[in-house]
């Protein structure tokens, strides 16, 4: 009648009667009349504990029940008092673990260091170094070759000596022994505490630099973004670790010739510095370098100049001199330099670089190779040929035997030798090395990067001047739409495509053809480098030969008072 009463089920309601009010009858009703209510009021007290929440006097003595039954009635307070005992509780297992994982990374540490350092004192101790040069290089070989055996039982251990090993390594120039070390570190690492841990990144991002080095510039980027995305995850804005990260990307973006997205990365880098160090940005002069260099890739030289004005003063007095980045740096402001048009300035900055590096990482590192990259287009600019063919020789010996035949620097020797056989009418030599620089580029780099556009416009002028004219129109049309579409229609290089098309046209006699090309040529390289460029003297000649091929006395005039006023100008 009750449940029918409350409109619920019966079983429900004797739920509901179970337990704690089920106690007050069963006691009043028990055998031994010690265990029943000493009096009415006794029970009545009993329903009024009841009704309040209170432990009753029927209930089981336990203190977990009256626990039970203080919480309920005070259950803000109850649920304060615990958020403080899980909040104390949680701090302690993070400090603990905290400690614990600390404890452990001193461990390992303390492993590595006294590995290396037995190794390394064993190496250089009279029984063993006798009869043998100990050099750094031995020295590392001597450390990693006992390195799975010994720590077969401590993957994280090896690890670490293995980074260790991979990055020095990669500053000594070996990549492929940096590349062994340092992606079994990353596997190592992985296996064992995951993806999102700075040590797997560090890892990671030494591999990086490892790709960066041995010219796999897709590789390199593939595995930046991927350490990007978990930095961003795990760092705020302005961490070192992130920094570093997008740094990476922005690199990789930039040897993929992607330089509007390089250029965005580099700018939010430099927009971090300038919120935590101000208008002086801090230490930031190595991604004002890296932007330099993507201006200069622009053919935005003026904006590339400012930045290094900025960035190597500081740097010089931050990490010296002839320190290796220093001296990178100066190649990027020499490279500037060419671009404008300064190659005497290019030159003897280039020397010195080059000079330095010789005596801090030796002739056949890679920074030395890439100064020789510059140098030797240096060479070819002021038509120095037999000074170009020289280096470029020498630089392509040491290339293809410290790289690879592939290795992008290597096929810029090989291009660079080209354009220098093609200058030096050397025309067989120069179309076997333009075809090997354009079918490597092709492969290593895409279609549409901007070095394989160079290839392509090098090899149109060659049969240009083998007068094939109709594949010379062919390969420079490609080239100059080829870099309308990468680099842009003022870019300096797509001015020179235009250029050159428009001199093929000219010596086919076909003015009507060369005339707008060559002017459009000339007015773009006007703006873009300047009244006094040598390119821009280049496109200006070039067009008052046509006026005076084409009969056109009055126009050639016109246009030579042009250019002796710039002639009087310069002086």
């Amino acid at each position: 009648k009750v449940a029918e009463n409350r409109r619920t089920e019966i079983g429900t309601l004797a739920k509901h009667l179970r337990k704690e009010l089920e106690w007050i009858p069963l006691k009043a009703m028990r055998k031994d009349r010690s265990e029943r209510y000493r009096s009415a009021s006794e029970l009545a007290d009993d329903i009024e504990n009841y009704l309040k929440g209170a432990p009753l006097i029927a209930g089981p003595p336990s203190t977990a029940y009256r626990l039970r039954k203080f919480v309920r009635r005070n259950a803000i307070l109850s649920a304060a008092v615990l958020a403080v005992a899980v909040s104390l509780f949680l701090g302690l297992a993070a400090t603990t673990v905290m400690y614990l994982r600390a404890k452990r990374q001193a461990q390992i540490s303390e492993a590595v260091s006294s590995y290396l350092r037995k190794d390394l004192i064993m190496s250089v101790s009279p029984t063993v170094a006798m009869g043998r040069e100990v050099t750094v290089r031995s020295l590392l070989d001597t450390a990693a070759g006992k390195l799975e055996t010994e720590f077969k039982n401590e993957p994280l251990v090896e690890a670490s000596i293995r980074d260790t090993l991979g990055n020095t390594y990669r500053h000594l120039g070996d990549f492929k022994a940096a590349e062994l070390h340092l992606e079994r570190a990353c596997q190592l690492h992985q296996e064992q505490i995951g993806l999102e841990d700075a040590r797997t990144l560090e890892s990671m991002s030494g591999l990086i630099w490892v790709y960066f080095s041995q010219g796999r510039y897709f590789e390199a980027q593939e595995l930046a973004v991927k350490v990007l995305t978990a930095s961003r995850r795990m760092y705020s804005e302005g961490d070192k670790a992130l920094v570093d990260s997008t740094n990476a990307v922005a690199f990789a973006y930039m040897k993929t010739g992607q330089y509007q997205e390089a250029e965005s990365l580099y700018l939010q880098l430099l927009e971090t510095y300038r919120h935590l160090y101000g208008k002086g940005y801090g230490p930031a002069f190595g991604v004002l370098n890296n932007l330099a260099r993507v201006y200069s890739k622009q053919g935005r030289y003026k904006e590339a100049e400012q930045l290094c004005s900025k960035a190597l003063p500081v740097q010089r007095r931050e990490e010296g001199e002839e320190h290796p980045f220093t001296l990178v740096s100066m190649g990027i402001l020499a490279r500037v330099y060419g671009g404008q048009g300064r190659y005497k300035e290019a030159e003897d900055l280039c020397l010195r670089t080059l000079e330095a590096h010789h005596r801090v990482v030796g002739e056949e590192h890679l920074y030395s190779l890439e100064c020789m990259s510059e140098l030797g287009c240096v060479y070819i600019a002021q038509k120095n040929y037999q000074e170009a063919e020289s280096l470029f020789k020498k630089a392509l010996e040491i290339a293809r035997r410290r790289l690879r035949e592939g290795h992008p620097l290597t096929l810029r020797f090989v291009n660079g030798l080209a354009v220098v056989q093609t200058n030096l009418k050397h025309y067989d030599d120069a179309e076997t090395l333009l075809d090997e620089a354009l079918k490597g580029r092709q492969r290593e780099l895409g279609d549409d990067h901007p070095e394989t556009l160079e290839t392509i416009n090098d090899l149109g002028i060659l049969h240009r001047e083998q007068q094939h004219y109709e594949q010379a129109e062919k390969l420079l049309t490609q080239a100059l739409e080829g870099r309308k579409i990468k680099l842009g229609v003022d870019h300096p290089d797509t001015l020179q495509s235009m250029h050159e098309l428009a001199v093929l046209y000219k010596e086919q006699a076909q003015y009507e053809k060369a005339e707008p090309l060559l002017r459009e040529a000339l007015e773009g390289r006007r703006l873009k480098l300047g009244d006094e460029h040598p390119h821009t003297i280049e496109s200006l000649n070039n067009l008052i030969d046509l006026y005076e091929a084409w009969n056109k006395p009055k126009k050639a005039e016109e246009w030579r008072t042009k250019l002796e006023q710039i002639e009087d100008f310069e002086e």
